[in-house]
């Protein structure tokens, strides 16, 4: 099955629902074959192909204690406002 679709300026292209139906995944690998032919498949690891827009999560709980360890030690030092 082969489906035209085209290129945006910013490089997106929409697959179709039918395809999107058959991968059945929202994140697709794409691979370049020697023939010059794109490849798309599902994705095997999710994790691994976001982790570089990950963010190191970080818990309100400790967010807080900092806060108030910042205010404690400026009161300490001299520095209140």
């Amino acid at each position: 099955m082969a489906y035209l679709t085209k290129v945006t300026i910013k490089g997106q292209i929409t697959i179709p629902k039918v395809m999107r139906d058959i991968l059945n995944s929202r994140v697709v690998q794409l691979e370049l074959n020697d023939h010059n032919q794109v490849l798309v498949s599902p994705a095997k690891n999710v994790a691994g192909a976001l982790r570089k827009y990950a963010k190191k999560y970080t818990s309100l709980e400790d967010i807080r204690d900092t806060v108030w360890e910042k205010i404690a030690k400026d009161r300490v030092d001299g520095h209140a406002h």
